[in-house]
């Protein structure tokens, strides 16, 4: 057997084992996989930016609630002191009003934070409630994965034979072919699926580009390959 033949062959055993394994990755069990892979993967990085989102609005809710604090504190030191100014008769009209001016900023400020808090504590239970959304979804997505997980692997075991089967050719073949091809063949192989092509009318019949005319001479020999200056394929010339 020449040495092209032989590669071709190993070529042939390899997509044979590619086919194999194509009708193992493309079940209706493996596509559904890849869907909830996906899903499952989205709804983690959902759920990673919910927690994010409600830690942050917490953090803010906290602040909220220390300032109301304050707030509350001065109200109630400042009413006081009020009273006793009131009953104080040294007090003057004027000290009253600015007294009175300065708690009723203190009840707009104290007001105000109060707003925000609420809006604060609403923005967080909506946070909440969708976390808890999110994490029942990505459950049940999660039970599912597991069950059409194990469909596939017992997919994968009843082709195993199969599998095994065409690895053991493919050894064989390999066993055939010129090392200095095979190396070859493996290098292209990590790009295409099928790196031997003949020369279709002086072109790669992969790519479809002309060849110089210096590498048409090289590939006079029968058992002569060469590579593809623009896609990177193993060329030969077809016999008659």
């Amino acid at each position: 057997m020449s040495k092209l033949s032989a590669l071709l062959e190993y070529q042939e055993t390899d997509v044979k084992c590619q086919q194999i394994e194509a009708v193992v990755r493309k079940t209706e069990n493996r596509i559904k996989l890849s869907r909830l892979h996906k899903q499952l993967k989205e709804q983690q990085a959902t759920i990673a930016k919910q927690t994010e989102d409600a830690e942050a609005v917490g953090a803010v809710l906290a602040k909220l609630t220390a300032q109301l604090a304050a707030s509350e504190k001065r109200l109630k030191l400042e009413s006081s002191e009020m009273e006793n100014l009131a009953q104080d008769e040294e007090s003057t009209a004027e000290e009253l009003t600015e007294f009175r001016k300065d708690i009723e900023k203190l009840n707009r400020e104290f007001a105000m934070t109060e707003r925000e808090a609420k809006a604060a504590v609403a923005t967080l239970e909506k946070l909440i409630a969708a976390y808890k959304t999110t994490r029942s979804s990505a459950g049940k997505a999660k039970k599912e994965y597991d069950l059409v997980r194990a469909a596939c692997e017992k997919e994968r075991e009843e082709s195993a034979e199969q599998i095994a089967a065409a690895a053991a050719e493919m050894d064989k073949k390999a066993a055939q072919v010129d090392k200095a091809m095979l190396g070859k063949y493996g290098k292209a192989r990590q790009h295409f699926a099928i790196p031997v092509v003949p020369i279709a009318v002086q072109k790669c019949s992969g790519c479809n580009m002309s060849l110089p005319m210096i590498m048409m001479r090289q590939l006079t020999g029968a058992d002569t390959i060469a590579e593809c200056e623009n896609c990177g394929r193993l060329l030969y010339v077809q016999a008659p």
